[in-house]
């Protein structure tokens, strides 16, 4: 089950949009311009330790300070989007804040199947498989919103996936979902072009990147952290 936390609504990713991320959250947590700036910082420092920060921008925060990108043990290696024509021009983006933030099972599977799914049918699914295990209906948002919706069963019960821990039954079929450790744990959607070539389609950061062969592909699972991979 994948653990995804509240994060950030930056889709540009710059250090400015996280600056001013970190400046609105002052204003809206009621930070005085007449407070002293060790009370600030000691506020501030007292939320970060408290919750968990959006990966994106603890990524960030590592690189000025001249420290490696590395997420959990995991390398996200940036990658030109520009390489060749995409398989699929359907990509969806992911919300970066609130329940929705903690679906990205249902966007890589909207990746997958090309198009965008019913949103509704699926959070039914996914309320339905934790009430079915005892948890009370109104704590099902929260739940899902801090531990994910549980797609591992969803995919294989619900959509018909095939599970494997190898990732060459899915690069046989020239697509696949696959369970990662990449930001603390992600779902992500991988299609084969025409030339042979592998595209990453990472609902968090909205559009498809080149991955390259298929040998590189597995390279970058590995650096994920994979854990499964979904085909048909």
């Amino acid at each position: 089950m994948n653990t995804h936390v509240e994060k950030a609504p930056d889709k540009q990713h710059t250090r400015h949009s996280a600056q001013e991320e970190r400046s609105q959250s002052e204003s809206d947590l009621g930070f005085a311009d007449n407070r002293s700036e060790s009370v600030r910082q000691r506020q501030l420092q007292n939320m970060a330790n408290n919750a968990t920060q959006s990966p994106l921008i603890s990524q960030l925060q590592r690189m000025s300070n001249g420290q490696t990108s590395a997420l959990n043990n995991s390398t996200l290696q940036l990658k030109d989007d520009n390489t060749g024509s995409t398989p699929q021009a359907f990509c969806i983006d992911q919300p970066h804040s609130g329940e929705l933030a903690a679906f990205c099972g249902y966007y890589a599977l909207c990746n997958y199947m090309g198009k965008e799914l019913d949103l509704e049918a699926f959070r039914k699914i996914v309320y339905t498989q934790y009430s079915e295990l005892g948890l009370p209906e109104d704590e099902l948002p929260a739940f899902v919103a801090q531990m994910g919706t549980g797609m591992e069963g969803i995919a294989v019960n619900n959509y018909g996936f095939a599970e494997s821990s190898d990732a060459k039954s899915g690069i046989a079929k020239g697509r696949f979902m696959a369970a990662t450790n990449r930001y603390g744990g992600h779902w992500l959607t991988y299609i084969k072009d025409d030339s042979g070539n592998w595209w990453e389609y990472d609902s968090w950061l909205g559009d498809p990147s080149s991955i390259g062969s298929a040998a590189q592909l597995q390279e970058q699972l590995k650096t994920d952290g994979m854990s499964n991979i979904y085909y048909k």
